[in-house]
């Protein structure tokens, strides 16, 4: 099943706040990863597979850029 991430982190439960606490990150940048302004660097790529990938399932996401911006895709896999 293929979803974008915000879908992604709505299935987690989580609000955009709570992933950036988590993470251990800015509310702005998750803020920018979400919205696809920015293109998250691979330590931040795995941390998010592993907040937002479904329980004994791993994601992955597909980035592309679409109209100026980057498009995440997620896609459980395993």
């Amino acid at each position: 099943m293929i979803d974008n991430i915000r879908i992604a982190l709505i299935r987690a439960g989580l609000s955009q706040i709570q992933l950036a606490a988590n993470l251990g990150l800015h509310p702005s940048t998750v803020s920018r990863i979400v919205n696809g302004w920015m293109v998250p660097p691979k330590d931040v790529q795995e941390a998010l597979r592993q907040a937002l990938g479904p329980p004994g399932r791993r994601i992955r996401f597909g980035w592309r850029l679409q109209g100026g911006r980057v498009a995440a895709r997620t896609e459980a896999v395993g």
